[in-house]
């Protein structure tokens, strides 16, 4: 960026450059850690890689480098601009920056509308009868759909319009003037990019508002006990095997056996499988960690850190929008900036903002913990459709189509989030930045850091620059009212959610070493977990006239 002194852009680039390796890694290795161990598909599980790794690297890059540009243009001393911070300089880092959004949305909008869902297609047509090429075919073929869809999406934007404003009152509308000024082509983006984040909404009801409570709560409560866990489920098998031996002790042979009994006997076979299945995870568990103590008191901290994130957040979300919306009637709420005086988020980073660059730190990693409370969530409640689970996520037996629609539902989630920190928890500073004004002479704001005040709206249009993503929003509130109006009531009815979610995380019960056993795990699952693990106990033959299933330990007879 022309104009722009050498260390702020090598500071911008190193960051983004090290945030986009730790992204590319942190996903490999949840991806890796998640998928099915008998079903790994490479083009698959690269495509979900590579699509974790550019939300990620977006939620830890581009609004936090937007606001750190920003921030670097004003001069905290003295309430004035930095010298090289003339408006030539401060449009060519806008349209830069700006690219950087369009072209960031449009590589979104592509992947979830075209990649993944052709990468979806052609493994679900994976057959020993069909060449690749047939498989090929019938993906492309699928995937118009989608294609079909995000064209339509386009065409909309590109002749939707912006509603008039009434601009009136005292605050200045440079910002507003701004946001409705933009070529087509980005209109159309802006529009799919409303869509997106209606979607986004929606995920974020359904995995961030609980995961934000739930993932804390599932950090600091402690696993059941080793024997509590072994005595419940060798409970559970023992009674199962007594039922069997009960049904086979009334007609031992099978084959005269009614419908009715052979389905009872195939229900408390499986029921004896998935025990022993339980039982062999929990031994699995059982295995000695390396600084296993001394890793739970070094991560205590962090674990009660994430606890008063989700407070922090969740504060923020109602101090927002109990806030009364600015001085422009016809406004959608959350479009405009609102600060608040009891927002903790917003207070954190205005504190740190002297103790660069701890604040751009701190406002990178609430985001990232925000898409890590979705994935909790994800793995909580299940990819679902409405009311219908299609997968479950669980370690080491995820299928690779739900591995996809997870990357689908980050990047769904990472466009509601960006408006989330920059309308809702932190709009002051996603906004402005640490950026200062004068309100007084230059020698009473070198001299007395009381004249030199935070920007906001009132402040002179010269004096404050607001990042580029707010001004975007707003034009995309602007353009689209109801998807600001949804945006807002979406945020009371996440603050419902994640308070029943925290209900719900404080009164269950302790987590169980096997409680992601489930009952689709298949014979051959076990069979991979005992070769990884060792010989566990396997279920008994069935039994004959006079004999007894062998019971476990806890059994009384």
């Amino acid at each position: 960026m022309p104009g722009v002194p050498a260390e702020i852009t090598a500071i911008t680039t190193t960051l983004s450059l090290v945030s986009a390796a730790v992204a590319l890694a942190a996903s490999a290795f949840y991806v890796r850690r998640y998928a099915d161990r008998r079903e790994r598909a490479p083009g698959v599980l690269a495509v979900a890689v590579v699509g974790l790794a550019i939300a990620l690297t977006a939620a830890a890059c581009a609004l936090p480098a937007d606001v750190f540009l920003v921030s670097s243009s004003s001069n905290a001393k003295t309430g004035f601009k930095q010298p090289w911070a003339d408006p030539p300089t401060l449009e060519s880092i806008r349209n830069s920056v700006n690219w950087i959004y369009d072209s960031l949305f449009l590589v979104l909008a592509l992947y979830a509308f075209l990649v993944v869902p052709f990468a979806y297609f052609y493994f679900e047509e994976e057959d020993e009868m069909r060449t690749a090429q047939q498989r090929f075919n019938a993906a492309v073929r699928m995937t118009l759909a989608t294609a079909v869809i995000l064209i339509i999406l386009m065409l909309v934007g590109l002749i939707l319009k912006p509603n008039d404003l009434s601009l009136g009152g005292p605050i200045d509308f440079d910002f507003l003037k701004k946001a409705l000024l933009g070529g087509s082509l980005e209109s159309a983006l802006l529009f799919i990019l409303a869509m997106f984040m209606v979607l986004g909404m929606l995920v974020f009801l359904v995995y961030t508002a609980p995961g934000v409570f739930l993932l804390p709560i599932y950090l600091l409560k402690p696993l059941k006990s080793l024997e509590t866990d072994i005595l419940a489920v060798t409970a559970e098998l023992n009674d199962t095997r007594a039922r069997l031996q009960e049904l086979h002790a009334r007609q031992p042979n099978p084959s005269l056996m009614t419908s009715r009994e052979h389905q009872r006997l195939e229900d408390l076979e499986e029921q004896e499988r998935k025990c022993l299945r339980k039982l062999d995870r929990i031994q699995a568990g059982d295995r000695p960690m390396c600084c296993g103590p001394l890793w739970k008191i070094a991560s205590f901290p962090l674990k009660v850190a994430c606890f008063v994130y989700s407070g922090a957040v969740i504060v923020a979300i109602i101090s927002t929008i109990q806030s009364s919306p600015p001085l422009c009637a016809k406004c959608p709420r959350l479009v405009l900036p609102v600060a608040s005086a009891i927002n903790p988020v917003d207070a954190s980073l205005a504190f740190l903002a002297r103790f660069y660059p701890v604040d751009h730190l701190l406002f990178a990693s609430v985001l990232v913990y925000l898409l890590a409370a979705t994935l909790h969530g994800v793995k909580v409640v299940g990819v679902r459709v409405l009311w219908i689970r299609l997968f479950r996520l669980r370690k080491g037996r995820t299928a690779p189509q739900a591995l996809l629609l997870v990357t689908v539902v980050v990047i769904m989630t990472l466009l509601a989030l960006l408006w989330e920190m920059t309308a809702v928890v932190a709009p002051q500073y996603a906004t402005w930045g640490s950026q200062v004004y004068c309100a007084a002479t230059p020698d009473k704001c070198a001299n007395d850091a009381y004249f030199r005040k935070p920007c906001d709206l009132s402040a002179p249009a010269a004096a404050c620059t607001p990042t580029v993503l707010s001004v975007l929003l707003a034009r995309v509130g602007l353009t689209a009212p109801f998807v600001a109006t949804a945006f807002y009531y979406t945020q009371i009815v996440a603050v419902a959610v994640s308070g029943l979610a925290l209900l719900y995380g404080l009164i269950s019960a302790r987590k169980s070493r096997a409680a992601d056993v489930g009952d689709s795990d298949s014979d051959s699952e076990y069979d991979d977990e005992v070769e990884e693990h060792g010989e566990r106990a396997r279920p008994a033959p069935p039994a004959r006239r006079g004999e007894r299933r062998p019971l476990l330990r806890g059994d009384s007879n």
